[in-house]
């Protein structure tokens, strides 16, 4: 999973020359981590070629890039490739065995609550019957970009809940509203729920989605066969 620089970006000289890089590294190929090796409540990182969002602030930089980034003391530096979409482990899990065994992760997280953490961008992500799709482009002018959430039963497994956490900056104070809903009962919007989060730890909009259950009272997991909702993020209170 830790990978140095270069094995991702052996094409730019900078990987090559710049000093900082050997204290760097990405883990998988959507995060960069700048640990702290040195006193200070700063130190200097280079951002390849792409979008990259902060992990902690929601804020948005274009490689390439070199500068000096604030490190507090308990916020390890650590950027998103823009468009990302990762998967978290449920609270108190400890291991999921060899990483490289989709049966294990799958049995980790359970079927109650999956929980995702998105950067805003181009990107997809697929677990066990969830596919999730983020497309970038502006919906009328007012910044919105668009999250696709497909479920199939015939393809894996589907919990009864998704957690969407999209990294964005304090000042976008983004919303969410439904575009589009395909196979789902007509109350199945009904489970959406969103909130604006801002704290000294973290910055963007939290998006929880309940799977509709039947009438019979089946877990919702159990009810779903093929289906999928369109949501559209407005970031700067657009679209409420």
């Amino acid at each position: 999973m830790m990978r140095a620089m270069m094995l991702h970006y052996n094409d730019d000289p900078n990987v090559h020359n710049l000093p900082c890089v050997s204290v760097q590294y990405m883990f998988g190929r959507d995060m960069l981590v700048a640990p702290i090796f040195y006193e200070g409540s700063d130190r200097e990182v280079y951002l390849p070629a792409g979008g990259w969002v902060h992990l902690w602030t929601g804020q948005r930089t274009e490689g390439p890039w070199n500068g000096r980034v604030r490190a507090p003391l308990l916020q390890t530096p650590v950027w998103l490739r823009s468009g990302a979409v990762i998967p978290l482990l449920p609270e108190g899990a400890q291991t999921i065995g060899r990483y490289d065994d989709p049966s294990r992760w799958l049995e980790a997280l359970g079927t109650e609550r999956w929980e995702f953490m998105l950067a805003p961008g181009e990107g997809a992500c697929n677990q066990g019957g969830v596919d999730i799709t983020q497309s970038d482009g502006g919906q009328g002018g007012d910044g919105a970009y668009t999250v696709r959430v497909s479920f199939s039963r015939e393809r894996g497994v589907v919990p009864g809940n998704i957690a969407l956490k999209i990294r964005l900056p304090e000042e976008d104070e983004a919303s969410c509203t439904v575009a589009a809903v395909s196979g789902w009962p007509e109350a199945g919007t009904a489970g959406l729920s969103w909130e604006w989060n801002h704290s000294a730890w973290e910055s963007g909009l939290w998006i929880e989605l309940r799977l509709p259950e039947t009438s019979a009272g089946a877990g919702a997991a159990n009810a779903l066969a093929d289906a999928d909702i369109v949501l559209h993020i407005h970031k700067n209170g657009h679209g409420r």
